[in-house]
């Protein structure tokens, strides 16, 4: 609990925060303060990715509505970004590291409750081409939200187990 911890060292986790730099320090930056309930500074932000800036605006007061675009931006990258993997996976290609997007997908989904979002997800989580490595994350955040998913969602899941199941093993 940062409550408990001594000021010394609240000082030197500030100071860390604080020191400038370039896209790794940024996210550095962003999670320390975002983790302390603080705002990040949007010179911070625009130093972090695009899915980066979505899910630091997730935790922040405003929350989607800080970004530039608003919650219909996060839903537009976040769409854009199933479609995608979807297409390079159809294609053998499986990337790596950075934010998880079915995960990132789940979160944005439900704080903005959008329709095309969660069939998006939906349709991303039963491509037998994503790796079952790309969906694992936003599987396990969905079971953590699934007051948030529609029924018609849940009930095509439900009926397209085998296909989660049978994804590809790449990734």
């Amino acid at each position: 609990s940062w409550e408990k911890v001594t000021t010394p060292t609240r000082s030197r986790w500030l100071q860390l925060a604080e020191r400038p730099g370039g896209r790794e320090q940024a996210l550095l930056s962003a999670a320390i303060l975002s983790a302390l309930d603080r705002t990040v500074p949007a010179s911070v932000l625009e130093r972090c990715g695009e899915y980066e800036r979505i899910a630091f605006a997730l935790r922040a007061p405003g929350g989607l509505d800080s970004l530039t675009g608003g919650s219909e931006q996060a839903i537009g990258v976040c769409v854009e970004a199933l479609e995608q993997v979807r297409a390079e996976a159809r294609q053998g290609s499986y990337g790596f590291g950075g934010l998880d997007i079915a995960e990132l997908t789940v979160a944005v989904a439900e704080a903005t409750g959008s329709t095309d979002l969660w069939e998006g997800l939906r349709d991303f989580l039963l491509d037998r081409h994503i790796s079952k490595d790309q969906k694992s994350r936003g599987l396990d955040r969905l079971v953590a939200s699934a007051e948030a998913v529609p029924l018609s969602v849940v009930n095509s899941l439900r009926l397209g187990w085998t296909e989660i199941l049978s994804s590809a093993e790449g990734g």
